[in-house]
């Protein structure tokens, strides 16, 4: 019995990861151009660079082009010059070559580095999330009815952040298929985890192993009721209904052994007593008595080690249920998480540059209201996205680096030649080889 509920458990559980696996291509974050849903709006633009440029068209004049391509350099550079000082803080917290820092100057560089890792998020328009989005996690029944308990004593610093969310529908098979069930769920995009563990304060999970001090993990298709599950710290529990599955037939084994052995109980009893000296008169014990509960005693221990090694055995595959979670939606990790991000960064600035920037150039000047509508007007009808266009980022990005002059309110596109001046002035400041 507890064999087959653990494997109808398990069957149930691959099945609806294999279901989560098998979405479609549209829910798959910055791939393809589909709409998402109207009930929210995101910041990030669906749509690779080169489709966008080859939408946008080419620039009418060499002056123009040398200002789109010198436009993404320089944002990459700046971007990159952030990804060395991040480089750097780690280095200082984690190599072993690095000189011993100590408790308050580790306190400082890693609340550095935290607030650079959120800036590169902010720019590449991920959104921070708050304790709202863990406790409706905990709250939520699990897709695949795992339950978890999630242990936050050890986390010093966090940040937890978004990109990109939809509603879809996950088909949940049971009792081997006779049973299909349509699950709404909401899905994340793309989920970015920054946990740092208290130094001295990490709890071993097996022998010798500990949670890292930095825990960095880039994820893709979570849905909100399994984000605990990929968090550090995530425990699997046995639901009640795996305690009964294991615990009532062990009580109704005992009983029943119990009762068989009762004749030999009360004449080990009686002869105890003897031996003791409660009883003067010697019990009569039969022959065989002490061989039956010899014989019953060595049943119910191997009867026991049984159902442990099955409570280990379906602990073991909860166990894998949680890392295939784990494996099926991890993206990267550590320093490889922080760069996928960082070029995420690099792209969207520029994307969201060449968008005001152009839009300025073919309509001519405009308020920051009016320019937002225009942007995300020219997304829906050429691809399809409604998002919500940072225009005031885009606008301060161009601004800053002369492209885009500004009147009282309105925005124009400056002329190119002083332009481009104005970009090689910021790009030999970058650093940059000068022609």
């Amino acid at each position: 019995m507890c064999a087959a509920a653990g494997f109808l458990f398990v069957t149930r559980a691959h099945r609806t990861l294999r279901g989560m696996a098998a979405l479609p291509a549209a829910d798959h974050p910055l791939h393809g151009d589909s709409a998402l849903p109207p009930s929210g709006r995101n910041r990030c633009i669906p749509v690779s660079l080169e489709r966008l440029r080859d939408r946008l068209g080419s620039p009418e004049s060499d002056q123009l082009t040398q200002i789109d391509r010198l436009l993404h350099v320089m944002l990459r550079t700046e971007v990159d010059q952030q990804a060395g000082a991040m480089r750097r803080e780690l280095d200082r917290l984690l190599h072993p070559q690095e000189p011993a820092l100590s408790a308050d100057e580790q306190d400082v560089a890693s609340a550095r580095l935290l607030a650079q890792v959120r800036h590169a998020l902010s720019r590449a328009n991920y959104d921070e999330e708050d304790e709202g989005l863990l406790r409706t996690a905990l709250s939520t029944q699990s897709l695949v009815e795992l339950k978890t308990h999630l242990d936050r004593s050890t986390w010093r610093r966090s940040l937890i952040c978004t990109r990109g969310r939809s509603e879809t529908t996950i088909e949940v098979r049971r009792w081997f298929g006779l049973r299909r069930r349509q699950i709404s769920c909401t899905l994340i995009r793309t989920l970015f985890v920054y946990i740092e563990h208290a130094r001295h304060e990490r709890r071993e999970t097996q022998k010798g192993l500990a949670p890292p001090r930095f825990y960095v993990r880039l994820f893709e298709n979570i849905p909100v009721a399994d984000i605990d599950m990929v968090m550090p710290d995530c425990r699997v529990r046995m639901s009640w209904f795996d305690r009964a599955v294991m615990f009532v037939p062990a009580i109704f084994a005992v009983i029943g052994i119990s009762a068989v052995l009762k004749a030999s109980w009360n004449a080990l009893v009686l002869h105890t007593r003897h031996i003791t000296g409660f009883d003067a008169t010697p019990p009569t014990v039969p022959g065989g008595a002490l061989a039956v509960i010899g014989g019953g005693l060595v049943a119910l221990a191997i009867w026991g080690w049984t159902q442990f090694g099955r409570w280990q055995g379906m602990h073991l595959r909860y166990l894998k249920i949680l890392s295939d979670i784990v494996m099926y939606r991890l993206c990267d990790r550590d320093m490889g998480a922080v760069n996928q991000v960082l070029d995420e960064a690099g792209e969207e600035e520029t994307k969201e540059a060449l968008l005001a920037l152009h839009s300025l150039r073919r309509e001519g000047p405009t308020t920051e209201g009016s320019l937002d509508e225009r942007i995300e007007r020219w997304l829906r009808t050429n691809f399809a996205v409604d998002i919500d266009f940072e225009v005031s980022d885009a606008l301060a990005k161009l601004v800053r680096l002369g492209l885009v002059e500004r009147t009282g309110n309105t925005y124009a596109a400056a002329d190119p030649a002083h332009a481009l001046a104005r970009m090689r002035q910021h790009w030999n400041a970058l650093g940059g080889i000068t022609e």
